[in-house]
């Protein structure tokens, strides 16, 4: 019986220390994302707008998006807004590049998260009945 408890504990111990390292590590890489996110409009050439003094047609609205390429990005026209970066779609399809909407990140490193901490208290449900079979197994003796 002794052994089979220091077998869960340990399990308990390895579970627990994996849901916790995840669970930090989850800061740093949405640290790293929340850095890299611009607010950008994503934008097609619309040849009928050109004859009104507007290239481009928006897609949406703005957005966080997180895009490594700066090719993808257009200049600001004159008068547009500067904290709005334009993004083209047109070289998003040309070069298979897909637009990462922050959103999307978040969602996915909240959905690891829950996932850790449910490993790490799996772990801390296991540490705590392999000590109770130990405590169990010394009254018994």
């Amino acid at each position: 019986m002794p052994l089979r408890s220091n077998r869960l504990f340990l399990a308990g111990v390895v579970l627990g220390s994996l849901g916790a390292i995840a669970l930090i590590a989850s800061v740093p890489i949405m640290q790293t994302y929340e850095g890299k996110a611009k607010l950008a409009q994503r934008v097609e050439k619309d040849d009928a707008g050109a004859l009104f003094d507007e290239p481009y047609r928006n897609i949406g609205s703005p957005q966080l998006y997180v895009i490594d390429d700066p090719k993808a990005f257009l200049p600001t026209p004159e008068g547009g807004d500067p904290t709005i970066a334009l993004l083209s779609d047109d070289y998003l399809k040309a070069n298979n590049l897909y637009p990462t909407q922050l959103q999307s990140i978040r969602t996915i490193v909240n959905y690891g998260r829950i996932a850790a901490a449910g490993v790490f208290i799996m772990g801390d449900i296991l540490m705590i009945l392999a000590l109770m079979r130990r405590r169990q197994a010394g009254s018994t003796a």
